[in-house]
């Protein structure tokens, strides 16, 4: 601080402070929420100026151009969200090239998308928007996330001849509701390549507990859930290269369903293990996951193994495939495990 000396009336002395100014708060940027409102495949005319827009005149925002502006744009707080009002009703979006890399977090949420009244989701029971591959080729990919922390919920993602979704590199990304592999009413098999591939990363979340976050992960090609690396329990990788539990059998007698199996993993550690249903393997013999049937926490030894029983609500067909996952508490989950068909008993 400076002192100036004024004289005043009769020789008065006042004594005024000046101070320096003081610096411009650094506000944080916030997430701003891009609405795709046409299935073209444009990209955006003008990608520094954070609005999507394909056109001159007017505004046309198609999904790539959308990718393209949340990462641009530098929010410091929170995720950019991505949301869909293409007309009302079901609604697909044929990339003609390969989209862009998500390199900013973003949250992609399929469930936005209008019906006639409400969402079209909450109308049909299903996701009702479809990103689907045909006129890519064999490098085809639908979403390839590097950015971490993203989520994409509520989308249907088929006929990619590489991946229908990738996950590469930060992790803490959630896949949750998404039917993949599938037709839109998630019954009849449009297959990936593969389903979702884990290149890299760690917490990355594929499903969840509640209804709305289970994906249908079917009729792809090679793997429902890819884990690029495999190893032993104590390597490192791709949601740390959980392994996957092993069913020993599964058996259908008086109205009930009994099914056994194993999990070697980290000594004295609990998981969830959450098993699923079928009606027929994937090729590559592991997975799918077409109908969720329950979840069980269970606590490995200290040789790292515990063995699991499990009786569904309901009982299960014979000749349907049983699979399971298994999740640790941070929240890494394996592939699916190998199919077991259901016997009568």
């Amino acid at each position: 601080m400076r002192l100036r000396v004024l004289t005043g009336i009769s020789g008065a002395v006042l004594l005024v402070s000046l101070t320096a100014p003081h610096a411009s708060a650094v506000l944080p940027v916030q997430p701003i929420t891009i609405t795709v409102n046409n299935a073209g495949d444009a990209g955006d005319i003008n990608i520094s100026n954070d609005v999507c827009n394909t056109v001159l005149h007017g505004t046309v925002c198609t999904l790539r151009a959308a990718i393209q502006t949340a990462n641009h744009h530098a929010e410091t707080t929170g995720a950019d969200a991505i949301h869909f009002a293409i007309g009302t009703g079901g609604v697909t979006i044929k990339p003609g090239a390969v989209l862009p890399t998500i390199t900013d977090q973003v949250t992609i949420d399929g469930t936005t998308q209008p019906g006639s009244s409400g969402t079209c989701l909450a109308e049909t029971g299903h996701p009702c928007v479809e990103l689907e591959g045909e006129l890519l080729g064999s490098t085809g990919v639908g979403l390839r996330i590097d950015a971490g922390k993203t989520a994409v919920r509520g989308l249907v993602v088929n006929r990619f001849q590489d991946a229908g979704i990738v996950l590469e590199t930060a992790g803490g990304d959630a896949i949750t509701g998404n039917l993949i592999g599938t037709d839109p009413t998630g019954t009849s098999g449009l297959g990936n390549h593969v389903g979702v591939r884990v290149e890299s990363g760690a917490a990355d979340v594929i499903g969840g507990k509640t209804a709305a976050a289970r994906n249908v992960i079917s009729g792809n090609g090679i793997d429902g859930v890819e884990l690029d690396s495999a190893g032993s329990v104590s390597d490192t990788g791709p949601n740390l290269l959980q392994n996957f539990p092993s069913i020993t059998s599964a058996v259908t007698a008086n109205g009930s369903t009994a099914i056994q199996g194993k999990l070697t993993s980290k000594a004295g550690t609990k998981f969830v293990l959450r098993l699923y249903s079928s009606a027929s393997c994937d090729p590559s013999g592991f997975g799918e996951g077409a109908a969720f049937l329950g979840q069980l926490a269970v606590l490995t030894g200290a040789n790292g193994s515990v063995t699991l029983g499990f009786a569904p609500p309901s009982p299960v067909a014979a000749g349907k495939q049983i699979t399971a996952t298994a999740t640790d508490p941070k929240g890494n989950t394996s592939e699916f495990s190998k199919c077991r068909a259901v016997t009568a008993g």
